[in-house]
């Protein structure tokens, strides 16, 4: 006769959860409802565990907060830019690549995180890194294509602008006007 393993409970040690698992459903409520809606307790209770699992891994929800905003630079900026990278072809190309990225993305966490920025430090500094980033990697490109150092950082802005703009004034048409938009301003700025 085998013998079954005891099932593990909520409390049970072998089920417990890893930090990221908290970052991964925090994101996700970030991103449905903005800074409010990251309440341990729905959170808990989305992973079907106790408060002290959270508690085992994060001093508080700041610093819960703080690992969601990290894995936004991370996941929305800094991966990007490498896939960019890693693409090779031209530099009008790898920027062509940037810009159709935004197609799987509907700005909704990109808004919340802004929008929690205006009071909250670390967001508001880890945006600026984001923005900084995002800027330099566009204005890189511009300059590898052979704009003018005059002008690649300007443009580079724009082109950035009008695609955080566009989250903002997100028409009935959705990412596909977004895109078409963005692709005359890509065809302006190369020029």
């Amino acid at each position: 006769m085998t013998k079954q393993p005891a099932k593990a409970s909520k409390e049970d040690p072998r089920n417990r959860l890893g930090p990221e698992e908290w970052v991964m459903v925090a994101y996700q409520a970030f991103t449905d409802g903005g800074v409010e809606a990251v309440k341990v307790d729905a959170l808990a209770r989305a992973l079907d565990v106790t408060r002290g699992s959270f508690y085992w891994h994060f001093k508080d929800r700041d610093a819960l907060l703080a690992k969601v905003v990290d894995r936004w630079l991370l996941v929305e900026t800094l991966r990007i830019i490498d896939m960019a990278d890693e693409a090779g072809g031209t530099a009008a190309d790898r920027l062509w690549l940037v810009i159709e990225s935004v197609r799987s993305d509907d700005g909704r966490f990109e808004l919340a995180v802004r929008n929690w920025a205006c009071r909250n430090a670390y967001a508001a500094a880890i945006v600026r890194k984001a923005d900084e980033k995002r800027i330099g990697h566009l204005e890189g490109m511009l300059l590898e294509h052979g704009v003018a150092t005059a002008v690649a950082a300007r443009r580079a802005r724009f082109l950035y602008l009008a695609w955080l703009g566009h989250y903002v004034a997100l028409t009935d048409a959705g990412l596909a006007e977004m895109v078409d938009d963005l692709r005359e301003l890509y065809r302006l700025i190369l020029t």
